[in-house]
């Protein structure tokens, strides 16, 4: 493991995040990127941009996880976090387009359901206005 990363990881600041996204999150979350700490570091970096509405880093970032990720796992998990920022710049389409992919992921995530992918889908088209597609 990178020595920087050990110092970043033992963070008071960075863990409290951790926990903070992880109660909000859960598994999809915590169980993202295990053994490759960078791509942890980076995961908890893009939240806490996504939480500040600083989407346009966070969308940066998401993009660089997307080409670590080795399982199906870490791809759905960049594809939810993918949604719900573009969800938060206002760009349904977007959105609805990264939570397909998590949908027609072979992976079992459970959410809070102010999380679900399509609540969170038909929030935002209803806020849009087209209430069919909500």
């Amino acid at each position: 493991m990178n020595e920087d990363y050990d110092a970043i990881k033992n963070n008071e600041n960075y863990l409290k995040w951790r926990r903070i996204h992880a109660a909000t999150f859960g598994d999809i979350f915590e169980d993202a990127f295990e053994g490759n700490s960078g791509a942890q570091v980076m995961l908890t970096s893009a939240l806490i941009k996504i939480t500040e509405k600083n989407t346009a880093p966070a969308l940066e970032m998401l993009g660089q996880l997307m080409k670590l990720c080795d399982t199906d796992w870490d791809r759905a998990t960049v594809s939810y976090f993918s949604g719900l920022c573009l969800e938060i710049a206002g760009d349904a389409k977007g959105a609805e387009r990264f939570y397909d992919e998590l949908v027609s992921a072979s992976v079992n995530f459970s959410f809070p359901n102010t999380f679900q992918p399509y609540y969170r889908t038909a929030k935002l088209y209803q806020q849009a206005s087209e209430c069919t597609k909500a």
